[in-house]
């Protein structure tokens, strides 16, 4: 059994100076045995381990692992968070990410490992503000970080600006997931521009990206970016669906392989240099441009 960590993680938070810093966790196997919430104070702290190969997290608490809140410019790496496989059966009903987003501006995710998790990062907690900050997050970076064996991988709960990339998802087959990214946000909860680059799945997976914005709210000074999708690979899933509305628009997708890819109500739909295997699917996507590409009926 892995020693129990979640003490001298929470003194560690206790112990960080008013502008922020630094939370190490050593080489070795450890348990988080209940959340641990993260209030940075509007200060810049990272989470920082000694290699996904060397330094592993066990989450088995019943909600989320680590809720990073209010916090400026930090970076979470070098970890591997291994959850449950019990949670598998609670499937996408029941929401536990790793790691979780709330109120923060410009965390970079990077270099980390999520195995067995039903959500491994989650952007954006729910709608409204705890205390006096909304609970969006905005500017986050992920990058080269996989997931083995997650229902879904990043979920995009209520977020402005993020950008994924060097992204591979695995899976032994056994256990069919959800989607590598899925975003579906509330009638109150924002959703705009994500930026994909180098996503490759080879596990099994209902979708590669699944993005519904039929309720969401555009982001931002009007802005209504659906993202720019570059580098794709999605083998043994549906590749992509999106389903917009008249809100929202401006979708490019370059260097796609793989499965059907659907897209619904989305305006200024661009697609170059790819291969849909299975068909691509238009409905109401006024000036759409398709170059370069070889659909497969």
């Amino acid at each position: 059994m892995p020693e129990d960590f979640t003490d001298r993680f929470e003194a560690q938070v206790r112990d960080l100076g008013s502008t922020g810093g630094v939370i190490r966790i050593p080489a070795g196997d450890w348990l988080i045995s209940r959340r641990v919430f993260l209030s940075a104070g509007g200060r810049s702290i990272s989470i920082v381990g000694e290699g996904r190969g060397a330094t592993t997290i066990h989450c088995n608490s019943a909600d989320r692992t680590i809720t990073l809140y209010n916090a400026r410019y930090c970076t979470i790496r070098d970890i591997h968070f291994v959850g449950n496989s019990d949670w598998w059966s609670a499937g996408v009903g029941s929401f536990r990410p790793a790691i979780e987003l709330s109120a923060c501006e410009g965390t970079t995710i990077e270099a980390c490992r999520f195995t067995n998790h039903v959500c491994g990062i989650a952007l954006g907690a729910g709608t409204g503000t705890l205390g006096d900050y909304p609970l969006l997050a905005t500017k986050t970076v992920v990058n080269n970080v996989s997931f083995s064996d997650c229902w879904t991988c990043v979920k995009l709960v209520h977020f402005l600006e993020a950008m994924i990339s060097n992204v591979w998802s695995m899976g032994d087959g056994g256990r069919r997931g959800f989607a590598v990214i899925h975003a579906e946000p509330g009638s109150d909860q924002v959703y705009d521009s994500l930026i994909l680059n180098n996503v490759h799945s080879t596990h099994p997976m209902e979708y590669g990206i699944r993005i519904v914005l039929t309720t969401g709210s555009k982001g931002a000074n009007g802005r209504n970016q659906v993202g720019q999708f570059a580098n794709l690979i999605f083998e043994l899933c549906k590749g992509v669906f999106v389903d917009a509305s008249a809100a929202f628009g401006r979708l490019d997708i370059v260097n796609y392989y793989g499965e059907r890819v659907e897209i619904n109500n989305c305006d200024d739909f661009h697609a170059s240099c790819s291969q849909f295997q299975y068909g691509l699917y238009l409905r109401n996507c006024a000036r759409s441009l398709v170059s370069a590409s070889y659909v497969r009926p």
